[in-house]
């Protein structure tokens, strides 16, 4: 069949009730090229169904025809469906045809029309947009596609980024390879044109979360009202980024708004706010985080605990000495590390006492900031193990006693033989101790714990030393004999 015969029975067909029938008229059109076919091709732009409109955009683009442009951008526009809901996949993809056939027809008459285009609802349709952008060179497109490279889809910021390079800007490949890191990546990158991308991207629900966090890496100060608007977001995991960022920011501004953000309803924002406070040291926040330690949540007291130590206000070392015999062992133990920080003598005695602790984490903590506090002796002896306590029994300091006697007064489930091993081994290295320099007090403090008779819920009231059970249970007692009097020096060597 004579090639013109074929075209001028497949431009009648662009008018078949059958939309099928129209589509594959419409591609057999742009396989046979000619002229003649621009026209109803470009009629066809606007038929009711969206495949049919696809086609009609394929083939125009390979028949490259300059007539075909101004209608292809009335195709291109033709996202504001009356009902954005219904819109279907076929017309969304004759769109995307559409931003593809500009962008390989060059005329710089399709530039705004795409760059409106990059705020399409359809991600593919923002894909090819930028890829049209890039192929046709125009300098006006720069800056739209680098707020693009803030988009919510990974493909479309790879696009973006890839047509950049084409207009000459190549560095924004360095940072975006069109996976989950993108923002962090932006964030990192310390280029102060990143904030604009990041920006658009805190608009966005969708990553307003890692925008957040990027804009805190990035450092840059025009974030500072975005970020705290952002603290009010209705999205927990949006509040706790803004926070972070506002920490690493470093603006004195933040301030009252971090404040208001420790009474915030989710404790993983107040945590957030409370170590941003006490990265950005302002002392305005020392009396609200001070009355943040009394919280109820211990995840949240453990931050107040850190932020205090970074404060670094004396004011706040008879709190954190308080704060030593909470119940929650990464709360003591952040207490522990805060007072080191601070630097004040009346800490050492309320550490001393805390390398008996329960906890081995707690215990070679209180041991750093005794060592930071010019205390040596006793912290060389805790390595924050099983034998901590053992190897303060044989010390022989009579400042070992303290932390002894907390230790020996856990009655918890599993403590029992710690304690009953602990005590052994202080009375095997009686002979290391001797009066004066030990306070009768807590002498006899030690006697009741170790002397007192072992209870043992599994059978009848037993010595510890007799007790065959070695599951945790219940105890208020090692029943150890002990003497009554600390050795005097040189004593005689006694058996027990």
């Amino acid at each position: 069949m004579f090639k013109w015969l074929k075209q001028r029975r497949s431009i009648k067909k662009l008018g078949h009730t059958d939309y099928l029938i129209r589509e594959h008229a419409a591609e057999v059109l742009g396989e046979l090229g000619g002229v003649k076919a621009v026209e109803p091709l470009i009629r066809a732009l606007s038929d009711s169904e969206g495949s049919v409109c696809e086609a009609a955009a394929r083939a125009l683009d390979r028949l490259g025809d300059e007539r075909a442009v101004k209608p292809l951008i009335k195709a291109l526009g033709n996202r504001d469906h009356v009902d954005a809901d219904r819109v279907t996949r076929a017309e969304l993809n004759a769109r995307e045809a559409a931003a593809e056939a500009l962008g390989n027809l060059g005329d710089a008459q399709a530039v705004e029309p795409l760059i409106r285009t990059l705020g399409d609802r359809d991600e593919y349709v923002r894909k090819t947009a930028s890829k049209a952008l890039g192929k046709l060179g125009d300098a006006r497109a720069i800056e739209p596609l680098i707020r693009t490279l803030g988009d919510r889809d990974e493909d479309v910021r790879k696009a973006a980024a890839e047509a950049l390079s084409a207009l000459g800007e190549p560095q924004w490949l360095d940072w975006i390879k069109g996976d989950y890191d993108d923002f962090e990546c932006l964030g990192k990158s310390g280029y102060s044109r990143a904030f604009e991308p990041l920006i658009e991207a805190l608009s966005d629900s969708h990553v307003r979360e890692e925008a957040a966090q990027a804009l805190g890496m990035l450092g840059d100060a025009r974030a500072l009202e975005p970020l705290i608007e952002a603290l009010g977001d209705y999205g927990q995991n949006i509040r706790e980024a803004a926070a972070e960022a506002l920490g690493n920011l470093g603006e004195a501004k933040a301030v009252e708004p971090l404040i208001m953000a420790l009474g915030d309803r989710n404790v993983e924002v107040c945590r957030a706010a409370s170590k941003a406070l006490g990265t950005l040291g302002d002392a305005r926040a020392f009396e609200p985080l001070i009355k943040a330690l009394e919280h109820r949540n211990d995840f949240f007291r453990q931050a107040v605990a850190e932020a205090l130590g970074n404060l670094g206000d004396a004011q706040a070392v008879e709190p954190l000495i308080k704060t030593l015999s909470a119940s929650d062992d990464s709360v003591r133990k952040t207490a522990a590390e805060a007072l080191g920080k601070l630097g004040d003598a009346r800490a050492i005695e309320p550490l001393i006492r805390t390398l008996g602790d329960r906890d081995e984490d707690v215990r070679k903590t209180a041991a750093k900031a005794l060592a930071v506090l010019g205390e040596t002796e006793l912290p060389k002896l805790i390595k924050g193990d099983a034998d901590d306590l053992t190897r303060l029994a044989k010390s022989g300091e009579p400042l070992a006693l303290e932390p002894l006697t907390r230790f020996l007064k856990h009655t918890g489930r599993g403590f029992w033989k710690k304690r009953k091993d602990c005590a052994k081994a202080l009375r095997s290295s009686l002979q290391k101790y001797s009066a004066p320099g030990i306070a009768l007090p807590v002498w006899e403090e030690l006697r009741r714990l170790i002397t007192t008779k072992h209870g043992d819920s599994h059978s009848d009231v037993r010595r510890s030393s007799d007790c065959t059970h070695t599951d945790a249970h219940s105890d208020k007692g090692i029943g150890l004999d002990y003497p009554e009097e600390p050795p005097t020096a040189n004593p005689q060597t006694k058996d027990f």
